[in-house]
This record gives structure tokens, sequence and C-alpha cells, in this order.
């Protein structure tokens, strides 16, 4: 008959089989863009630097050196320098993008030059820079003096005076002194600065009537190497100057002035003076030129003398104040002038007014009365 019973599939399955189906995940692939190629800027030429800086003053040797931004075709660049005035000199490559302008010798002095790289400068790898560059330099002058104290010419300088001159650049001093001085000195000469030189004189100071006249060194040498300008360039390597002689500046009380019992005079010189010499020249006399004897002081650096006489002088009487032309200076020069200055004492003190024999005075407590004296009283 009819079987309604089906087959077994008694078959075990595989466990490598199985876990695969159950255990494995599903693969995702993910795809990325490609890397960019990075393609590098290609720059034009151009000049970036240039030492020293333009509009610089040159010393009379320095080169001029020019950076580029990048490795240069040096024969084009060569080819398109200038420098106006033409200097002689050599291009040499410090390296591939640096070129240096050195000179054969010295600039010329005071000289402005116009360097500049025309057009067809090129790279080293063929680009040619956008435009054409150009500067100016001024090359250094020589060495000038700029200022001079005493200035040249003048007279009646002072004895104290310090001699001075500045230039117009620094100088290589090295310990050299700037200029010499005839008739020669005793004093201190030092550099202020690198461009001022002075000359102290020993504390007597300049002698008075004297002309000096100073002889600039000629082997003095400026930092950027200039010489010393020649006379024919404006420069005077030598100038002279004069002092003043010793002079009596005043006399207090003046000439013609009535004088107390006891004066004193002053006498005001112009530089100070040998005080000794001074003192023997001067005197105090009476009517019949006797002299009489006095006390002599001196004040502000020997220049100012007070003389004052040891005895009262006689009242109503004629004095004279002499100062002969031979008392002189520190520096041993005469005044040569003699000066004298006349005078007359007051008279013996009296009242100035007549009055009755018996007057009677009587004070209410707000009165005043006047009493005029022929001359006038001592202070305090």
């Amino acid at each position: 008959g009819c079987s309604f019973l089906q087959p077994v599939d008694k078959s075990i399955p595989s466990p490598t089989a199985a876990a695969s189906e159950t255990m494995m995940p599903t693969e995702t692939v993910t795809t990325l863009p490609p890397t960019p190629t990075n393609t590098p800027m290609v720059l034009p030429p151009t000049l970036v630097d240039v030492q020293p800086a333009p509009a610089s003053i040159l010393s009379l040797q320095e080169p001029l050196t020019f950076y580029f931004n990048q490795a240069m075709d040096k024969e084009s660049v060569e080819g398109s320098f200038e420098i106006k005035p033409s200097i002689p000199g050599s291009l040499i490559w410090l390296e591939d993008s640096v070129l240096q302008f050195k000179p054969e010798g010295d600039y010329p002095t005071s000289t402005s030059f116009l360097i500049s790289f025309r057009e067809g400068v090129l790279s080293a790898n063929g680009l040619a820079m956008l435009r054409s560059v150009e500067f100016s330099f001024q090359s250094s002058d020589y060495l000038r003096v700029s200022a001079q104290l005493p200035e040249p010419g003048d007279e009646k300088v002072g004895i104290d005076s310090s001699i001075m001159v500045t230039f117009n650049q620094s100088v290589v001093g090295d310990g050299q002194p700037a200029f010499s001085i005839q008739p020669e000195m005793d004093g201190t000469g030092k550099w202020v600065t690198d461009s001022i030189y002075a000359f102290y004189p020993q504390d007597s100071g300049l002698l008075a009537s004297t002309q000096y006249t100073i002889q600039l060194n000629t082997q003095l040498v400026g930092l950027s190497g200039a010489s010393l300008a020649p006379n024919y360039l404006d420069q005077d390597s030598s100038w002279s100057f004069s002092t003043d002689s010793p002079r009596l500046l005043s006399v207090q009380p003046e000439d013609g002035s009535s004088l107390p019992a006891l004066p004193e005079f002053v006498l005001n010189f112009n530089q100070p003076m040998d005080t000794e010499s001074v003192q023997m020249n001067l005197s105090l006399q009476n009517a019949r030129g006797k002299e009489l004897a006095g006390e002599f002081t001196w004040e502000k650096d020997n220049t100012q003398l007070h003389f004052q006489p040891l005895n009262q002088l006689d009242p109503e009487a004629e004095y004279s104040l002499v100062l002969l032309g031979l008392a002189s200076s520190q520096g041993g020069t005469p005044i040569k002038d003699n000066f004298a200055a006349g005078y007359v004492t007051y008279p013996q003190l009296t009242l100035q007014d007549d009055f009755p024999e018996m007057v009677q005075l009587t004070y209410d407590g707000g009165g005043s009365f006047v009493i005029h004296f022929n001359s006038p009283l001592a202070e305090g």
C-alpha cells in the first residue's frame, strides 16, 4: 500500500561551514581619492636686499653686495649691471644668488653714484626679472675741518680759552694730536669725541697779546679712509688768532669822585694778573706825591683788586690813584698804558645849615625836623 513517511537526511553539517555561515561579516571596500601632486610656484627673480643700504655714504673702498631671491643666470646679471659714473671694479659671485661689486681703488670723494640692473636679468631657470631696478649711493667726503675755536682771524681772544677743532666725520685718532700750536705751550690735548679734538692750556693759560698759529696734522685719516682735504679744495691746513692784551677795565670810585676818610678802591682787569707786579706799580698819592701805605686783597681769580689805605685821609684834600703800565698779567705781558684818577676827600664833618645860638625845640609828639651835614655820614 501507500506510505506517508518521508525520507530523513541523516547527514551532519560541517562545523567550519556552519561557523562561516554564522560568523563571517560582510566586507566593505572604501576607495580613497588619489593624492594630489604639489606643483611648486615658480617666482620671477627679484633683488631682495642691498648692502650697504641704498642712499648710504660709502667708505672709500667699500664693496656693494646684492642679494637675489634665487639662483641667477650670472651672465645676464653681469651684463645688465651698470654704475654711473663708471668706476673700475670687479663683480664677484659669493653664492649663486649673491653678487658683489668691489672697486679696484678708492671711490672719488663727494660723488653721487647711480647703480642699476637693466632689463634682461634672468634667473638660473630662465625667468626674467619683472622690472629694472636702480638706487643711489654717496661716496664719503674728504676729511675736513667744519668748525674752529677760536675762529681764524679772531682778535682779543681770552687767555683762558681752549683751542678746539671739529671735523666733518669720525677720525682715526689713535692718540695722535689733531694739530700743533706755535708758539708752543704746555697743556693737555685730547679727543673729546671721535670727531672733536681740544687742547687745554696749562693753568696760566695762553700768553696775552700773542698771535698763535694752528697747523693741522696732515696724517689724520677718517674712519671711512678719507684723507685730509688739500688746501686747494677750500681747506686751510693752518690758521691764526690773537689773544687779548691785559687791560684795566674799570676803577671804583670813578675818576673825579669825592672820597670818604677811609675809601676802598676796586680795580677790575680783563684777565688774571701778576699780583706782585700790579701791587708794585699801584699807588695812592697825596697832592705832594707821597705814596700812602695800604692793604691789597685779590678776588675773582686775580682779576679784581681791592685796595684800602691803612690810615684815614685828610679832609678836603686831593689824592691820585696811579697804576703804571709796567703792571703785567700772569703771563708776564704788561698793560703798557698808564692810568691815573684824581679825587678830593670830603671836608671835615659839620652842620650845613646855620642855627641860632639858642634854639628852643618843643616836641609835641608828631612833628619832625631835618639836619643837613656837609658830607656823607659813615654807614652804620
